[in-house]
């Protein structure tokens, strides 16, 4: 992407006012997105963004820039404006590169063929049912390569290609309209047809579904969280609040636990960015650190927090692959690459015959969370009632309200199931992730309902 003498001759500006640390981030993307709505083909876009940031560090501060340029001229030019930013006294470094490393993917399918997809899967939706009033099926697709290095010798280049395809469908019995959604994402591969037929008709079949439910009797009473859930409420409830951003700056939840036994033994929380074809999947995080899988609460007890190079050197904690940006318009901050509950040795059907009477969660959409204190609402876009151990009706408008540490301390089955669902984290930037759990009981948490 760049040869080594710019490079080199980039961070060697940005150390020549004595700084303690310079890194420059190299982006080259490419996207391409298309859309159906009301059987109408539309908002097809494709585009290249290419640019370069360069940060420094000195102790707690951090010094950035960045242009949408990757000329010799530019790239020094920011070397030089950054490095003013801060003047400090201090020794030449002679720079020597040796820990490099390499990756990259390959893509197969064609523009029409991705066209081709759109058009099938929406006309899957419309044929699913005549309560179908609406469908919307989009993909989009990113290639983006990368090259970062620093004056530790870290040089890492990485070649990421990543894929979503969403469907929502709406359906329509008199006056009352219900929404089902699905999506997938991955790292690397292709769309396949049949993938995506299949899950356009559980989005239609959803929101069919939803047509027919009543509403959801509110109160305090045991719920089963599917795997088919996905992580949502690992991510949000106790995912953020184990960034190492939220420890050093004392806001998170989980500051001062390191190393306690927080939750039951049945609780484990990984977050895996090695994990193949997952869409937070990678091979090195945004600041050359090679992905890994990291256990952050091993059988409840807390060992670990998720890692970038700035955080880990102000809590003195090791990398943990988990520096990432939304571009190379943004420094790297802590973020969750897949992260999940490990599955238990429970059997599903067990845990939904243990209730008597409850909510099961099949699926799960937004919510709120507070990560200084782990409170949270969510929302349930498909739920059941569960009456003797059976999963009966159907009911909608239903939330979760509860604190994720005491969800967690909770929980007393897990099953032997895992499931995951992509995302993108928002979190002042975007990053691709995925969130994943098997079925777990929580014996007691709050429902709301409908009047």
């Amino acid at each position: 992407m760049l040869k080594e003498t710019i490079v080199k001759k980039a961070l060697q500006t940005a150390l020549s006012a004595g700084h303690e640390f310079a890194e420059i981030f190299v982006e080259n993307k490419t996207a391409f997105s298309a859309g159906m709505d009301n059987g109408k083909l539309e908002r097809i876009r494709s585009g290249i963004d290419a640019g370069c940031g360069l940060r420094i560090i000195n102790g707690a501060k951090t010094y950035y820039g960045f242009i949408n340029s990757l000329l010799e001229d530019d790239i020094l030019d920011l070397a030089r404006r950054v490095s003013s930013l801060a003047v400090q006294k201090g020794k030449e470094k002679i720079l020597n590169f040796t820990n490099r490393s390499f990756s990259a993917t390959a893509d197969n399918k064609t523009t029409a063929e991705k066209i081709d997809l759109i058009v099938a899967a929406e006309k899957t939706a419309r044929r699913f049912s005549k309560k179908i009033c609406q469908a919307t099926v989009r993909i989009a697709e990113s290639r983006q390569k990368i090259l970062v290095a620093n004056t530790d010798g870290v040089w890492a280049e990485d070649e990421r290609l990543r894929k979503r395809f969403f469907v929502q469908c709406i359906a329509k019995k008199g006056g009352d309209l219900q929404t089902g959604y699905e999506s997938v994402g991955f790292t690397g591969g292709d769309f396949v047809l049949k993938e995506a037929c299949v899950l356009t008709e559980t989005a239609a079949a959803r929101a069919e579904l939803l047509l027919s439910a009543e509403k959801t009797p509110a109160g305090t009473m045991p719920v089963v969280l599917s795997g088919e859930a996905g992580g949502t409420m690992i991510h949000e409830a106790c995912g953020h609040a184990l960034e190492a951003d939220f420890i050093y700056k004392k806001t998170s939840i989980f500051t001062d636990t390191l190393g306690k036994q927080m939750f039951p033994e049945c609780v484990t929380i990984i977050d895996d960015g090695i994990l193949d074809g997952l869409y937070g999947t990678g091979f090195c995080d945004d600041e050359g650190t090679l992905c890994q899988k990291n256990i952050l609460i091993d059988r409840g007890r807390v060992t670990k927090f998720m890692n970038d190079r700035l955080y880990a050197g102000l809590l003195k904690h090791t990398l943990t692959g988990n520096g990432r940006r939304q571009s190379y318009r943004y420094v790297p901050m802590p973020r969750m690459t897949n992260t999940y509950m490990e599955a238990g040795k429970t059997d599903p059907k067990k845990i939904i015959r243990s209730v008597e009477n409850g909510l099961f969660v099949k699926k799960l959409g937004g919510g709120q969370v507070d990560v200084t204190n782990g409170n949270f609402v969510f929302e349930v876009t498909e739920g059941y009632l569960l009456k003797d151990g059976i999963i009966g009706r159907p009911v909608r408008g239903a939330t979760l309200v509860g604190n994720g540490i005491e969800v967690l301390k909770s929980i007393d089955m897990v099953g032997n199931d895992l499931h995951f669902i992509p995302g993108v984290c928002g979190k002042g930037q975007a990053a691709p992730v995925s969130d994943g759990q098997p079925t777990v009981r929580i014996p007691s948490i709050i429902v709301g309902g409908q009047k």
